[in-house]
């Protein structure tokens, strides 16, 4: 899946720095506010004049690139912020706002490089250290990826989001039970953070603990009830669970959701135990965790259950 960011403006001080130099003229602080109120348009033609005037004014192309990214000019902005480094390279400010760009453009490669270089100048920036995370794990570096979040868990224990992203990192090196310590965590922050529910039920069903994973999919439906991807999860495990009437339910939601989902339906002769033959029951339960709606897997089981049923 495509990987999103919002950019917020509570992120201001991130973005402009916080030794962003009060003493600058009142032509470029009154493009600075104009950016701060959203009237981006006026605010570039205010730092344009600036620019021409000033154009080796680093400030001038990092905020100008501010307002490019705010709306979503994203080649604009990144144009901005190399000119704003070429007079000032070592920036902390402009380096992170070339990863945060490059990121929104998917250019992980970029935003690697340039998250290292804003962390290795300035290791307490935990924002940078959480999108360097974030483009680690999306570079399948996932031992640097962890690496980044436990920094930011270190920094900020209460981010669940941060505790969240280092469950999904542990998951891809295999380390379940470290994985399902920082849901845990997460929840412990943020007990209606759905993620962190619906990622432990993905473990506890992958590794058959089906009661843990049960409840994880009744809470995660709690606080997504519109995601019939939960409720189908859901129906699965208790279905497993043995809880065939509860299982038909949450099916039924399921397809209620997405009625355009034209393989929900055939699950549901599964979910609500219609069949009982071993093998089908064998290779419903051995469905691939990341594969589990395939039509091919639906093939082979109903292929198998007309063979046995003649």
């Amino acid at each position: 899946m495509i990987f999103i960011i919002i950019f917020s403006f509570i992120c201001i001080n991130t973005a402009l720095g916080s030794d962003y130099q009060g003493d600058l003229n009142n032509t470029l602080d009154y493009a600075k506010s104009l950016y701060l109120i959203g009237d981006f348009n006026h605010s570039l033609e205010v730092l344009n004049t600036f620019i021409t005037q000033n154009p080796d004014n680093s400030s001038a192309w990092n905020l100008k690139g501010l307002v490019f990214l705010a709306e979503g000019s994203y080649d604009s902005s990144i144009d901005s912020f190399h000119k704003a480094l070429n007079f000032s390279p070592q920036d902390a400010r402009i380096l992170y706002n070339l990863g945060l760009t490059s990121l929104y453009k998917e250019d992980y490669v970029a935003s690697d490089y340039y998250f290292n270089r804003t962390v290795n100048s300035n290791p307490q920036n935990i924002e940078a250290s959480f999108y360097l995370g974030l483009v680690k794990y999306r570079l399948g570096q996932y031992n640097e990826s962890i690496k980044q979040f436990k920094h930011v868990t270190t920094a900020q224990p209460d981010d669940s989001n941060a505790w969240v992203n280092l469950g999904m990192a542990y998951e891809k090196v295999e380390r379940f039970d470290f994985a399902l310590t920082a849901y845990d965590t997460a929840i412990k922050k943020d007990p209606s953070h759905a993620k962190a529910w619906f990622n432990k039920g993905i473990i506890y069903s992958r590794i058959k603990d089906i009661h843990n994973a049960t409840s994880s999919f009744n809470n995660y439906t709690r606080l997504e009830p519109e995601d019939d991807v939960g409720w189908f999860w859901y129906a699965k495990n208790l279905k497993l669970d043995n809880q065939m009437n509860e299982s038909t339910d949450a099916i039924k939601k399921a397809i209620s959701l997405n009625p355009e989902n034209q393989e929900y339906p055939n699950y549901l002769p599964l979910f609500s135990g219609q069949y009982t033959d071993p093998i089908s029951e064998y290779l419903f339960t051995s469905l691939s965790n990341n594969s589990v709606l395939g039509i091919f897997g639906l093939f082979i089981i109903f292929a198998f259950v007309s063979v046995i049923r003649r």
